[in-house]
């Protein structure tokens, strides 16, 4: 648990794109995007997020 509200805001987005590029590699469009997007968030593990993670300063 992160109690800085910028950290915390910026491991949130940070978690958002990684599912976001999980489902986009296997959604064929729009709606199954989203479909994808929750199972990828389901799944995230933080292999995944050190794998994917790029933040630049």
């Amino acid at each position: 648990m992160n109690r800085d509200p910028f950290e915390a805001a910026l491991h949130a987005c940070v978690t958002m794109k990684v599912a976001g590029e999980m489902a986009a590699e296997k959604a064929s469009g729009p709606g199954t995007l989203q479909l994808y997007l929750y199972d990828a968030l389901y799944a995230l593990g933080a292999d995944d997020l050190r794998k994917r993670i790029r933040v630049e300063r």
